[in-house]
């Protein structure tokens, strides 16, 4: 919620004016950081300001996509006791991100409905902030639907997946994906298998 994300969306614009009006503006946002002491959206004056400028914009029908860091893993990190056995932290982790991604939906309810756009405009993308980097580390990517990549999945990516249920109302956010909104392509790549920990 920088003004460098401002200047990004800008800049979008500028380009879909150039290229003609059948070209929908995007929207690039990354690194809310959502933490439970930010409270409700509508007291928290950056991020109103934000959506104020996207409005004064009069974006018609806009795509959002969302490059990651939706909540902050370094809160939640450091209230996690560090004796607990490995499980324990993957599970008080998605305990303490389920409050974070609750919070994180008002935002973007808020968001969405303020520049309706309809959850079919969306894109989300798994930043590390939002990956429970305490699940058990892989030692080796997995294919695209294996069986090891949905095990996996269900437990580092659990609360971001059901985040993503809710917003973009779709099964799965956490596997590589395409979508094609208004004749462009969108290729959606989540590169958090791995923690930069281990």
């Amino acid at each position: 919620m920088s003004n460098t994300l401002l200047s990004r969306i800008i800049l979008k614009k500028h380009i879909a004016r150039r290229r003609g009006a059948d070209m929908p503006a995007i929207i690039q946002l990354s690194d809310f950081h959502i933490k439970m002491s930010m409270g409700n959206p509508m007291n928290n004056k950056t991020f109103m300001g934000l959506i104020a400028a996207l409005k004064k914009m009069n974006l018609q029908e806009p795509i959002l996509v969302y490059n990651g860091d939706i909540i902050d893993s370094n809160i939640i990190r450091k209230a996690i006791d560090v004796s607990l056995a490995s499980s324990e932290k993957a599970e008080r982790w998605n305990a303490l991100a389920y409050k974070a991604y609750a919070l994180a939906e008002e935002y973007f309810r808020l968001l969405t409905s303020e520049l309706r756009i309809s959850n079919e405009r969306i894109l989300i993308c798994c930043g590390n902030h939002d990956a429970n980097t305490f699940a058990e580390p892989m030692t080796s990517i997995p294919c695209p639907g294996s069986c090891q990549e949905i095990l996996y999945a269900e437990e580092r990516f659990k609360e971001f997946n059901e985040f993503c249920k809710r917003i973009l109302l779709q099964k799965d956010a956490v596997s590589t994906y395409f979508r094609e909104i208004n004749g462009i392509n969108f290729m959606v790549v989540n590169t958090n298998w791995r923690n930069k920990w281990s």
